[in-house]
């Protein structure tokens, strides 16, 4: 009895001395009286915004300083009077997430630890992110095609994007993905310093749209997170057409007589009917074997180059080439799937007949449907097979340990001509001369080869880019995916993305690529149409 007696005047100090330090509520005062401790120093507040699977934002603020609470639930953050728990503490920081409401509205910004409050006077707003749309990957729209929308800040999930075009709402199909992380300093008051990071793991940057059927000319925008970002430029509606066709992955493509299409994927020579129907006509060498370019004659008989393995090795530069027993040779694949060896035998360098020539790496082929002679590039070589199988060389010079091994650019006659390094071949079917996508900026890429063998470098300039912007069009060069040339003499590339045409020696975007993916394959038919591999579609474009 006596020591309960002699405790309670110190139980009785105890609560005077808190209500000595009693303080009420920043937001009502004299309405919530929060317990003593010691006031909290707020060195620096970091805002961290992220988003879930969803592609909803949520931000996050991250408060560093002293007298904090290792306890979480000390430690809170006051927006307004909306209250925000710590999820994280320790004694030199704290992070709370900031409540859905006060997202975008100003708030008084209170930092309570232990009891103990500090008052930002001024109004703090979330800062959120900026979106930004850089670049269309063309201002001309096929309705039903493909248009890529490349920027930074775009939602993961594609419901969360929003694009218009005229006003007209597109379908935004999918979203490309890769780690964002934007920061950016401000100062919120008082001489205290808020930096704000927007860190985002796979964030969207690239919007892939279909354009609605019903679209007209005008203004695209992106809406996501809230905002709506205009691109500068108007967009075109072309009164092209086009059809496609479900397909496998499909490279070089060429066409017969009847309108089938024929191509290569990996070691394997597919067939794709009028009706899309896709076949397996015949397999060459193994699974690791990757075949090169295919020509179809009129009768559906396919002239297959063995190509070369462009797989590359630590630490080296170029095309690694592997001889297998398949390399080396030109192929005939008949309708009815049977396959012969059409020319060559082992890798070397010599002409004759059938297979007693010799390649050394046989990739890039077209055929003169008028007399039936296939070109053939052969590392740094132009080589002619005639139908009945003789080989000759047409032009240029052998480098045998490497295709761009003391190569150049050289115009000349024949065996004084030399190319740099050859990745695709066409042929003019009225003149019979050869245009060949040889590599070296020096020359901007495309060589003219006439029926002789003489070679030459055009000058071909660039169409002037609309808007004073940095042109989308380059030279030809290796990533070139078919050439091709039309009866009004102008030359049809595939590169990258983009079906280019050399008209008069100028190169524009033609913006006929209605997938907007990287193509595969390209070629023309006997009517003008373009038929274009992309993806897994075929497509046959009237321009």
């Amino acid at each position: 009895m006596k020591a309960l007696y002699f405790g309670l005047p110190l139980v009785f100090l105890s609560l005077l001395a808190c209500n000595k330090n009693e303080v009420t509520s920043p937001d009502e005062p004299g309405t919530v009286v929060f317990p003593a401790g010691t006031t909290p120093v707020v060195n620096s507040i970091l805002q961290k915004t992220t988003f879930n699977s969803a592609g909803k934002l949520s931000y996050t603020l991250y408060i560093s300083g002293t007298n904090f609470r290792s306890d979480l639930k000390n430690n809170k953050v006051m927006f307004n009077n909306i209250t925000a728990d710590a999820t994280v503490s320790d004694t030199e920081h704290f992070e709370v997430t900031v409540p859905e409401a006060a997202i975008n509205t100003e708030s008084k910004l209170t930092i309570i630890t232990s009891g103990k409050y500090t008052v930002y006077g001024q109004p703090y707003k979330i800062t959120q992110p900026e979106t930004i749309v850089s670049s269309v990957n063309t201002e001309q729209l096929l309705r039903g095609g493909r248009v890529i929308v490349t920027g930074l800040g775009f939602s993961p999930a594609a419901a969360e994007n929003v694009v218009t075009i005229n006003g007209v709402k597109a379908t935004v199909d999918s979203v490309g993905l890769k780690n964002q992380n934007l920061n950016f300093n401000a100062v919120l008051y008082n001489g205290i310093t808020t930096n704000v990071q927007h860190d985002f793991p796979k964030a969207g940057f690239k919007l892939y749209v279909t354009v609605p059927q019903n679209a007209g000319a005008g203004k695209l925008t992106v809406t996501t997170f809230g905002k709506t970002v205009t691109y500068p430029y108007d967009m075109q509606i072309l009164p092209s057409t086009f059809t496609s066709y479900s397909s496998t992955p499909i490279n070089s493509i060429s066409l017969d007589a009847a309108g089938n299409v024929y191509g290569v994927h990996n070691n394997k020579v597919l067939k794709v009917t009028p009706g899309g129907a896709v076949t397996t006509l015949a397999t060459i060498g193994d699974a690791t074997f990757i075949l090169g370019d295919a020509v179809a004659d009129a009768a559906g008989n396919v002239y297959v180059a063995s190509g070369d393995d462009r797989s590359s090795e630590p630490g080296t530069m170029g095309p690694i080439y592997k001889t297998t027993a398949s390399s080396a040779k030109i192929y005939k694949v008949t309708p009815d799937g049977t396959v012969s060896v059409f020319a060559g035998s082992d890798p070397g360098q010599a002409d004759g007949q059938g297979t007693a020539a010799k390649f050394r790496y046989p990739t890039y082929m077209a055929r003169n449907n008028k007399t039936g002679d296939l070109y053939v590039t052969d590392g740094t070589l132009i080589r002619k097979i005639t139908p009945a199988g003789q080989v000759s060389t047409l032009a240029g010079k052998n480098h045998p340990l490497s295709p761009r091994a003391g190569a150049g650019a050289i115009d000349g006659q024949g065996a004084a001509a030399d190319f740099y390094g050859l990745f695709g071949i066409t042929v003019d079917q009225e003149t019979g001369n050869l245009y060949v996508v040889d590599f070296n900026t020096t020359n901007g890429g495309l060589r003219q080869v006439t029926p002789t063998g003489y070679v030459s470098t055009p000058i071909i300039t660039r169409a002037e880019p609309k808007g004073g912007r940095m042109p989308d069009i380059w030279f030809p060069g290796p990533t070139v995916a078919g050439i091709a040339v039309d009866a009004d003499r102008n030359i049809v590339f595939a590169q990258d993305n983009q079906i280019v045409k050399i008209k008069n020696n100028v190169a524009y975007n033609t913006n006929l690529n209605p997938s907007g993916e990287l193509i595969s394959g390209l070629t023309l038919d006997a009517s003008g149409k373009i038929w274009m591999a992309g993806g897994k579609q075929l497509y046959k474009i009237t321009p």
